[in-house]
């Protein structure tokens, strides 16, 4: 499931239109991976509703739905515990959300870039 990403450098695992990044892939980073999958696309509202008020106002007044169209694709780091977009067609940041657990909170919004 996990393999060697180059541009990642680490290793990344593609599921649901979300990549999955760990160190060294195991069985647990791979039911992991899996289950936040699923998680990603039921809790993503959530998320963007948490990050438009983190960012007050920095992309304009977005509705939630334009917001996570432009996201573009997550980037989960399974060991770090973060969630990022690198693809979204804001500027040139990299957004990145801090989560606990199964992305049942999440706790800190950096930009980086």
């Amino acid at each position: 499931m996990f393999h060697y990403g180059e541009g990642y450098e680490s290793y990344v695992a593609e599921l649901d239109g979300a990549a999955f990044l760990c160190e060294e892939p195991s069985e647990e980073c791979e039911e992991m991976a899996k289950t936040l999958a699923v998680r990603c696309k039921k809790r993503m509202m959530a998320l963007a509703e948490f990050m438009l008020d983190e960012l007050d106002g920095i992309y304009g007044n977005l509705e939630v739905e334009t917001f996570i169209e432009r996201l573009g694709k997550p980037q989960i780091d399974l060991e770090r515990g973060c969630v990022a977009f690198l693809e979204h067609d804001f500027d040139d940041h990299i957004l990145e959300v801090e989560y606990r657990g199964e992305l049942e909170e999440f706790l800190s919004l950096t930009m980086d870039g």
